[in-house]
């Protein structure tokens, strides 16, 4: 076994490239829009007021203000670096007469995850201003947020609280020897109190193992064999905190990615416990994995009924004796599903929206349901007119969607009926459905 200290592979790892993309999208979430970087390595997100606008300086860099202004002094600047350290991002603002004159380790609470950064502050020795910078690490990827002096200074903490990574990779938080990483979400993380033991998904045997060591984790390779890139990126990502979080980090009853504070964490719990969802191998639900119409078909059945799997089954030929055979059969016996023009089922296509909430209507209402005029006009880009008006309709009217999606583009707010649907959008629906009456 090779054993490597994390000292090594961040200077084995280390370079000073500078590049990024950035891009906006805007989606409505309360009183605040939110922009989406289209990054090529971690994606990330930050919500900022409505009566703000995000303007593009370059290929890497976002300006943030309040409509109508420029001036930097009046708004925040979002930067994206690759391949940097913390200590290189922070000396990099700090040039001619500008000093650092704090650095301080801080904890987010994102709506996923817990993250860990860094907040520096500067000043100008001839006129004596201060400058504030939050600086988040993605393994390779970091991001900057700018804030020229305190005006708007709740607005920027919000901001900042507000940051989140969209990418598939999760943060690992030892508390108590106050270390972290991150890991990709089809790695298996087992905590066994003295060691971390990691793992993919798809197979038993572990790659390498991290030795807390009193302290000083060490990692030992186990699979000579195992390489993958984002591996490197993920042992490249250890880094060392000042900060007592005890009893801070997210709390979660039944999955990792689902911690208390997720926006669907009551209806994916409810669905856990009455015996409706079950999660990954790794323990996960991914809620924000697009959902197969066998596990659509699943999920609608199991919220129903508890079919016996030599009463269901073989019913397509694509649908025999697998584990989702006993559910889709059932629901084609009901006349809920039916196959394409080929004769099959598909049960590992993905589903868009409509098309999941046409199954899931039919399931659970029988398909009866009656012509009824949308009371809600705020998504544009709906055609009550197509064939799935009529169900969008019915669930529009009784408050069972799950917008969290939804996108401003303009003066038009964007539903996107034929994006495929997520796997808490779903949750959400067969909740809502529950607790209608």
């Amino acid at each position: 076994m090779k054993k490597i200290s994390i000292f090594l592979l961040f200077c084995f790892f280390a370079s000073v490239t500078l590049s990024a993309t950035a891009a906006t999208t805007l989606s409505a979430n309360a009183d605040w829009y939110e922009f989406n970087s289209n990054s090529s390595t971690h994606i990330f997100s930050l919500r900022f007021p409505k009566d703000w606008q995000v303007k593009t300086l370059d290929d890497k860099t976002e300006f943030l203000a309040p409509k109508g202004t420029s001036a930097k002094q009046n708004g925040f600047t979002v930067r994206e670096f690759s391949d940097q350290s913390y200590s290189t991002v922070i000396n990099y603002f700090a040039s001619g007469d500008k000093v650092v004159t704090e650095t301080r380790d801080i904890f987010v609470i994102a709506n996923d995850e817990d993250l860990l950064g860094k907040q520096a502050t500067y000043q100008q020795k001839s006129s004596g201003e201060t400058e504030v910078i939050t600086i988040f690490k993605r393994g390779r990827t970091v991001v900057t947020i700018a804030r020229g002096n305190n005006k708007f200074k709740d607005i920027y903490t919000a901001i900042v609280n507000s940051f989140n990574f969209n990418d598939k990779w999760q943060t690992y938080i030892d508390e108590k020897n106050k270390f972290s990483f991150i890991y990709p979400e089809d790695f298996i993380l087992n905590d066994e109190g003295d060691e971390v033991i990691v793992k993919p998904s798809h197979g038993t045997n572990p790659i390498f193992t991290i030795a807390k060591n009193q302290g000083k984790p060490s990692i030992t390779y186990i699979d000579q064999q195992f390489y993958r890139d984002d591996s490197l990126e993920m042992m490249d990502s250890f880094y060392f905190f000042d900060l007592d979080l005890t009893g801070k980090l997210h709390a979660y009853k039944n999955f990792p990615d689902v911690t208390n504070l997720h926006p669907n964490a009551k209806s994916i719990n409810s669905l856990y416990k009455d015996g409706i969802i079950k999660g990954y191998d790794d323990g996960k639900f991914r809620p924000d994995g697009e959902i197969t119409r066998a596990e659509l078909i699943k999920m609608i059945v199991s919220a129903l009924a508890s079919p016996g799997l030599n009463d269901f089954n073989s019913c397509f030929p694509d649908v025999q004796k697998e584990w989702f055979a006993p559910y889709v059969c059932y629901a084609k016996n009901y006349n809920w599903v039916g196959g394409f023009k080929d004769g099959k089922f598909h049960p590992n296509d993905k589903v868009n929206r409509v098309e999941a909430l046409k199954i899931i209507i039919n399931g659970f209402f029988n398909g009866k349901i009656s012509p009824e005029e949308l009371k809600n006009t705020s998504a544009t880009d709906i055609k009550v007119s197509e064939w799935y008006g009529k169900y969008f309709i019915f669930a529009d009217n009784r408050d069972l969607l799950d917008k969290q999606h939804l996108v401003n583009n303009g003066s038009k707010s964007l539903y996107l009926p034929l994006k495929n649907i997520t796997r808490k959008e779903v949750a959400e629906t067969i909740f809502r459905i529950q607790n209608l009456y």
